[in-house]
């Protein structure tokens, strides 16, 4: 099999554990010859016996001939000594995230290799910078961070160093395709995309956890149906491991001088020092009911379906509501002239303010829905950017009062997120059961709180991804394609903003702030310039 990498023939890699032999599979598959180097020989039966079964498990699905598992096999040469990387014109290390240890292996490699050799690190999370200054090219010295499983996974990050050259960069990015992965190039910063991008999935759902807003299983439950996540951020953590992300996340935190947004969570240390690491033992991340759960799961007589929902906001909101509950054979009276309200509320039976960006006018607008609604009609109100508890005071008749998660594109989900305040009367949630069950949702009652669940956790992202933008780390698009592929997102954050509007991202992160006083809220100056300028 001829290789598509016409500059590179054979290919070492260091390390024959899971994630190094791997990547040696997918090196052979590709038509290399690769020298799968470990210090352990048992470790290299292992390696070896691990690609066997891969490529039998291939066979079995079809997906190769046992001629094509056979030449690849042939192409995988276990070696024990680290002199007999000599030959190699690129090297890819992986092995344990130790500087140390890389740094014994890189000075090693430095001098017995060609001076055209890349040699590669497959950290995920140490500088490759760092890596660099231990031999003696650093420009032919390149990040190449796969992701696990690597024959399953298509994304490789390809980092540039400070002192990378650019040849070294095309000749990596002209290797991954050649492997059938997709490469993204990004700077040479803590966590490089994927794991400085994603901390927000893990670390607002374990604040939410520690605030006592909503369970694991509501949060996953939440983050699964509303934003058509795979998996939810416990259960993926419970899959990770974790000590290996609680591990992660203390290396961008301490990589990026306990930078607020990284930090950890007690919860976490606290799981790691019980041992309780998810799928690794025999616990799993601790899953209890809580006052999250569901109520009134009773049938309900549907009477709502026959009378107006009365529909006051911002616009986007106003539609999106307007044209789900008109789907869904509910009469609507929706405006955003405040002026037809007094007329369209006659027969309302349930009346929903969707304002986040303008409280002032949200008061203004929950102040005329309780001069023109009767006292015993529901009003459901956004609490993305203001609590339910917040708005209650506002209002006479808080006991009809009940807040909702909402964001534009959010309610294509399956999921309504909820929140009472203490004055909220039980009829009041009665009312709202009804009302997403009549709109065919799943919901949840959560605890009070800017931003719930969902667009709490999502609009995080977001900020998180502005932030990397206005540093330099990758483009936009780059960004997106790295979380789609290297964490299973339906959408990539830039994606998911763009969808939800600068403005409103930038509501939400600014709640957050301004009621929990902390700076890891503290909107990215890129998203604040992109809501000036409504892109």
């Amino acid at each position: 099999m001829s290789t598509a990498n016409s500059m590179v023939k054979t290919i070492s890699v260091i390390g024959a554990g899971t994630m190094g032999s791997g990547i040696a599979e997918v090196a052979a598959l590709a038509g290399f010859e690769v020298i799968m180097y470990d210090v352990n020989d048992e470790a290299l039966h292992k390696g070896m016996e691990r690609i066997r079964g891969d490529l039998k498990r291939s066979i079995e699905k079809q997906k190769m001939t046992d001629d094509d598992a056979s030449a690849a096999l042939a192409r995988v040469h276990p070696r024990a000594s680290l002199d007999d990387l000599a030959p190699s014109d690129f090297v890819i290390e992986a092995v344990l995230e130790d500087i140390e240890l890389k740094k014994k292996i890189f000075q090693h490699l430095s001098n017995i290799t060609s001076s055209n050799a890349i040699l590669s690190s497959n950290t995920s999370s140490l500088s490759i910078t760092s890596i660099a200054s231990f031999t003696k090219k650093p420009e032919n010295v390149v990040g190449m961070h796969f992701f696990n499983p690597p024959p399953l996974m298509r994304l490789v990050e390809v980092v540039r160093g400070r002192q990378t050259s650019d040849e070294t960069v095309a000749a990596t990015v002209e290797l991954a395709r050649s492997m059938k992965k997709e490469p993204v190039v990004c700077k040479d910063t803590p966590g490089f995309i994927v794991n400085r991008v994603a901390r927000p999935f893990y670390g607002e759902a374990l604040r939410l956890l520690g605030e006592g807003v909503a369970s694991v299983e509501e949060i996953d439950r939440i983050v699964k149906l509303s934003g058509d996540f795979k998996m939810g951020p416990f259960e993926l953590m419970d899959l990770i491991g974790i000590d290996v992300n609680y591990a992660v996340t203390k290396s961008v935190y301490e990589q990026f001088f306990h930078e607020p947004r990284f930090r950890p969570h007690s919860i976490q240390r606290q799981m790691v020092e019980a041992g309780t690491l998810g799928r690794k033992t025999t616990f799993n991340v601790e899953r209890s009911e809580t006052s999250c759960r569901r109520i009134l799961r009773s049938a309900q007589n549907f009477e709502m379906m026959q009378k107006k929902i009365l529909i006051v906001g911002e616009s986007p909101l106003v539609q999106e509501y307007e044209s789900l509950c008109e789907g869904k054979g509910l009469a609507v009276a929706a405006t955003v002239n405040q002026k037809k309200t007094k007329t369209l509320s006659k027969s309302a039976t349930l009346a929903l303010e969707l304002t986040n960006i303008n409280l002032e006018e949200k008061k203004r607008n929950l102040s005329r829905l309780e001069k023109v609604l009767s006292p015993k009609i529901p009003i459901l109100s956004s609490s993305t950017t203001v609590t339910v508890a917040e708005q209650a005071t506002w209002v006479k008749h808080p006991e009809r009062l009940i807040g909702m998660g909402a964001l534009p594109t959010l309610l294509a989900g399956g999921m309504m997120e909820f929140a009472a305040s203490r004055r909220t009367s039980v009829e009041t949630k009665h009312s709202v059961e009804v009302f997403a069950k009549s709109l065919g949702k799943e919901f949840a009652f959560v605890h009070d709180s800017p931003g719930l669940v969902m667009p709490r956790i999502l609009c995080s992202l977001v900020n998180e991804a502005c932030f990397a933008m206005m540093e330099g780390v990758a483009e936009g698009k780059d960004i997106d394609t790295a979380m789609r592929l290297g964490t299973n997102y339906p959408n990539g954050p830039v994606e998911w903003a763009e969808r939800i509007g600068y403005v409103h991202v930038l509501a939400v992160m600014n709640a957050l702030h301004d009621y929990f006083g902390e700076d890891r809220y503290r909107p990215a100056p890129m998203l604040q310039t992109k809501a000036l300028r409504g892109s």
